[in-house]
């Protein structure tokens, strides 16, 4: 598969997620900082048993990669996931804090041409064009327009 219908896949696969967290808290009582663990816990799970399905249990063994993604997550995950679980949970529609965490690709993508600028051995170089400035360009509009009061 392309990485843009992988995309297209974790898109849809996290619409229920992002939609059911504000029910989960309001009608079942579960706390939106507590949502993160079992969502993430249950991710933990689903993961192990696919790799173990496709016989690759073997990777889940400690690497200096794998120790490198276990702290951010720690750091950066946690807070992450924390922070979009209340949002979430408290916003008028849940498409709102999702729009505005999505826009973490327009940094993500301009940050990349410095970044394989400095370490090209490391970061694989960024191609950008103008249609892709353009859309990005349309994301920041878009999302500027959530910030406004109405």
């Amino acid at each position: 598969m392309s990485w843009f219908q992988l995309a297209v896949i974790a898109m849809l696969s996290l619409i229920p997620v992002f939609i059911l967290t504000g029910v989960v808290e309001r009608h079942l009582g579960v706390k939106s900082d507590v949502i993160p663990f079992y969502y993430c816990l249950g991710t933990v799970v689903g993961v192990m048993i696919w790799l173990l399905i496709k016989s690759r249990g073997q990777e889940l063994a400690p690497s200096p990669g794998n120790w490198l993604v276990l702290i951010l997550g720690m750091t950066c995950g946690v807070v992450a996931n924390i922070a979009i679980f209340k949002a979430l949970a408290i916003a008028p529609n849940p498409g709102l804090p999702v729009a505005i965490v999505s826009t973490n690709s327009v940094f993500t993508f301009f940050l990349m041409v410095p970044l394989a600028a400095m370490w090209p051995k490391i970061f694989q170089q960024a191609q950008i064009s103008w249609r892709h400035a353009i859309g990005l360009a349309l994301i920041v509009v878009g999302t500027s327009l959530f910030s406004f009061k109405q």
